[in-house]
């Protein structure tokens, strides 16, 4: 399947597209897919629809297919969308929680965190160094602490 054939499929019953990006593998960096694990094309769907299904677990396809997309309740399973996707009943969003002295009492985050972060982060909260081969940076943010200069 090639990229311009997974934007050209059409839902029949709304006339839209119900796949929202594909990547190449050479550009899945962002998504957090890099060391060449990655399929050559990844996609995502746009919200309410799916590519799973009920023996999912049991059946990996060679490709995906017209027939493989469908439209979904509300609720499924979050790999087939984007990590902004927000659905009726959830979103794709992770949660990261920090609690103890010197970590912001109620904080938000309005942007995005990766998991690379949380090791880096973690390790200037406890005062040690970050292991050498971390690609993630800290989240200075979340803590009362000066961040240093």
């Amino acid at each position: 399947m090639t990229i311009k054939a997974l934007y050209e499929m059409v839902d029949e019953e709304t006339g839209e597209c119900p796949v929202s990006l594909v990547i190449r593998q050479e550009d899945a960096e962002m998504m957090g897919l890099w060391d060449g694990k990655s399929g050559d094309l990844s996609y995502y769907l746009k919200p309410g629809y799916t590519d799973a299904s009920d023996n999912y677990a049991t059946t990996e396809p060679d490709f995906i297919q017209k027939a493989d997309i469908a439209a979904i309740n509300p609720g499924c399973a979050h790999h087939q969308y984007l990590p902004t996707a927000r659905l009726d009943l959830f979103s794709t969003r992770g949660i990261m929680l920090f609690y103890g002295n010197g970590v912001k009492k109620g904080y938000e985050r309005s942007t995005a965190v990766w998991t690379v972060d949380l090791t880096p982060t973690l390790a200037y909260y406890l005062g040690i160094p970050a292991p050498k081969q971390s690609e993630g940076k800290v989240i200075f943010d979340a803590f009362e602490l000066e961040k240093p200069s």
